[in-house]
């Protein structure tokens, strides 16, 4: 027995020696391979064919309802330079190539200045002494594989077309003394305009979208990848297409980008002006359609500075008690069921109300004994035009007592409690408890205090929807910020059409009162700030107290969500708008902190839109046919007929600038429209910026082009 469990344990010591032995030879070898031997196998490795390659597609664009560009995708380069020569042996040996090393320093020497010359004028903001300074630190050094530029600032498309004519970039030394890394880059040609709808790609996690119209429509704009593989011809090596990779599609938003502008504008202004300010958010939109017209949002990022940015979409993002915009609400329900007349009357008394077990003050309380404290008797117009908080609640309460089920569910039916996806992800949804609902304890002033705006919390953007519905004659419309999908085609892909949640919130004659009433909120109550002397305004102002904390109003201090909200021309009515600016502390006045900026907003957008009527100066006894560039002729007709003007279905169209295949044309001078679809037509990618007539173009006319090469239009208004 001892003799066998010797030789077993002699077994086992071989077996343990062997396996130390085998296991020293392969981290001896792997460390060989990867510390001596490594260039060697990269080298080895970079002759073999890729089977599997995948083929990245184009993101789709996004655009304004204007179709200017918002967000796309072009190319970008990082360009190396390989000032040595020679290679590394099976043992890392460095062996240089004599011969090949004297071609690159004669190519250095001889074209250096005409080459810094090129860059500086190529990179903005770099001189041609820097340029020679920097190159000749990167020969000196013998450095293989030299950044032109930093990580950071890549060339674009049209920088790398211009680098290629100086004579070390030629194609002919590409691989030898220069190589080239490209990437599809994400841009913006508005910067941070209407940045937290738009939304952004994170491009050091793999492209991914973090927020916004990036982020909802993703599976749209990514596109799908395609797969391509390696073939050797003639000693070089080329990639063949198996799979193509389709190219994203391009979301056509609401957004117009003069309406982002004057909001973000006046948003900016008046947040700088109120120091107690934390967030705010300004959003126009259009009345009969619901679309979105401009979507502002700003926080306070350094309360030492006061410095502004973007960090939330706050119209939809968050929800909050409104305070006194609700109240409109609660008067149209009441007038709605026959309970509240206009002629109704309610004695506010001082300014100061016990309801049950609390009091309930308006904002002009001065005091018992103050002669100017309060409203006194007022009727149910002056309750809105003074904003009365025991007008409103005294009313409601009344009515809706012992039975507020009716009174919520009215509420709700007027789209209060609806959540408004607004085709984005991550937007809030609205909290309006009912009586008997599980956990909710109704208590005898909830009520009262539901009435004027607090107990009842949603986003921002559900107010305006309810205002834009009393502007829309009663209809109830959805918030729309994406219009339609196209394909790199054209083609409509998929349609989002105007949203219809219901016909009509009221009756008209209840409707026609409320909208009686907010008038005179702007032309004689508290929000005169928000009106305009050129055009009527309708709207209520909002101030509602928020504690900070779990302290509590009294030990924690209080804040203030200041809001406005109305519409324009109130007369005829066309766009809605809401501006909300939640402050620490400060003057606790919606109309007059959030006002101007309504009258900011509404006054600028109705110069931008406001047009004469020509047809008194048509010349009816002489009509003459227009020229008409070559272009989208539906536009073009279309464009006719608004203005009165005559003209065939067959129109004939002034010869078109040179558009031979392979030849990039003259487009400046055209519209942005006319030169897409031109330039589209011959299966170029055109890129956008500004607005207005085309100023510029690049590549330059005449230059050849090939299918799917990219052009950039500069555009600028032509007086």
């Amino acid at each position: 027995m001892k003799d066998a469990c010797k030789i077993l344990y002699n077994r086992l010591k071989v077996v343990l020696v062997l396996t130390f032995f085998v296991a020293g030879a392969i981290v001896f070898k792997m460390t060989k391979v990867m510390f001596f031997e490594r260039n060697y196998w990269n080298e080895v490795s970079s002759t073999f064919l890729k089977d599997s390659i995948i083929v990245e597609p184009r993101r789709g664009d996004i655009l304004s309802d204007q179709d200017l560009l918002m967000a796309s995708s072009s190319p970008q380069y990082a360009i190396y330079i390989d000032f040595g020569s020679g290679r590394k042996d099976s043992t890392g040996k460095y062996v240089p190539n004599i011969k090949d090393q004297n071609n690159k320093d004669n190519l250095f020497s001889e074209y250096l200045d005409e080459v810094c010359i090129g860059l500086a004028d190529i990179v903005h903001g770099t001189s041609v002494e820097y340029w020679k300074k920097y190159l000749k630190n990167g020969h000196d050094r013998g450095y293989r594989h030299y950044a032109l530029t930093r990580a950071s600032a890549p060339l674009s498309y049209n920088q790398y077309i211009e680098l290629k004519k100086l004579k070390w970039f030629s194609p002919q030394y590409r691989n030898w003394f220069y190589s080239v890394e490209s990437n599809t880059a994400r841009t913006y040609p508005y910067g941070t305009l209407a940045g937290r709808v738009v939304g952004k790609i994170h491009i050091a996690d793999d492209n991914k979208p973090r927020f916004g119209l990036e982020l909802s429509f993703d599976s749209i704009l990514r596109g799908k990848k395609g797969l391509a593989h390696q073939v050797q011809l003639q000693n070089r090596t080329r990639e063949e297409i198996d799979v193509p990779a389709i190219d994203g599609s391009n979301v056509h938003t609401t957004l117009n980008v003069e309406m982002q502008d004057i909001a973000e504008q006046a948003l900016r202004a008046q947040m700088t002006k109120v120091k107690e300010a934390v967030w705010g958010t300004a959003v126009v939109m259009e009345v009969a359609t619901g679309d979105i017209k401009a979507m502002a949002s700003l926080d306070v990022v350094n309360k030492e500075t006061h410095a502004l940015a973007e960090i939330r979409n706050n119209a939809v993002v968050g929800k909050y008690e409104p305070g006194s915009t609700f109240k409109t609400a609660s008067i149209l329900v009441g007038m709605e069921h026959g309970n509240i007349k206009m002629t109704d009357q309610v004695n506010t008394g001082k300014g100061i109300h016990h309801f049950y077990h609390n009091d309930l003050k308006d904002h002009n309380y001065k005091g018992l004994n103050n002669p100017k404290s309060g409203y006194g008797v007022i009727d149910v117009p002056h309750i809105l035009m003074y904003s009365s908080n025991i007008g409103v609640a005294c009313l409601i309460d009344e009515h809706y007592h012992n039975n507020p089920q009716k009174y919520v569910q009215a509420i709700c039916d007027l789209g209060y409690d609806h959540h408004w996806d607004m085709q984005l992800l991550g937007v809030d949804k609205p909290k309006i408890d009912k009586p008997g609902d599980e956990g909710v304890y109704w208590y005898e002033d909830y009520l009262a205090w539901m009435s004027i705006g607090y107990n009842v919390s949603f986003p921002i953007i559900n107010t305006l929807v309810f205002y834009n519905s009393i502007a829309n004659n009663g209809k109830l419309v959805a918030p729309r910020l994406v219009r339609y999908v196209t394909d790199n085609d054209g083609a409509v892909t998929e349609k989002y059409p105007v949203q219809v949640v219901k016909e009509q919130i009221c009756s008209r004659q209840t409707l026609v009162q409320v909208q009686e009433m907010l008038e005179r909120v702007v032309s004689e109550g508290l929000a005169k700030a928000a009106g305009s002397p050129y055009f009527k305004v309708a709207g209520k102002t909002g101030t509602a107290q928020h504690s900070k904390g779990k302290a509590g109003y009294k030990d924690g201090g209080v804040e203030y969500l200041l809001s406005f909200c109305g519409y324009f021309p109130a007369d005829a009515p066309k766009y809605s708008c809401v501006v909300a600016i939640y402050s620490d502390g400060g003057v606790a006045s919606g109309g007059g902190i959030c006002g101007p900026v309504f009258h900011e907003i509404s006054e600028k957008i109705m110069a931008m839109i406001r047009t004469s009527d020509i047809s008194q100066g048509v010349d009816t006894e002489h009509p003459f046919a227009p020229v008409v560039a070559k272009g989208n002729v539906e536009k073009a007709q279309f464009v006719l007929k608004s203005l009165g003007m005559n003209y065939r279905d067959d129109i004939e169209l002034v010869p078109a600038p040179e558009t031979e295949m392979g030849v990039v044309p003259d487009v400046v001078g055209m519209g942005a429209s006319d030169a897409v679809y031109l330039l589209e037509s011959m299966g170029l990618k055109v890129a956008v910026k500004g607005v207005g007539n085309v100023v510029r173009q690049t590549p330059k006319p005449g230059t050849a082009a090939k299918n799917g090469d990219k052009i950039e239009l500069g555009l600028d208004i032509i007086h």
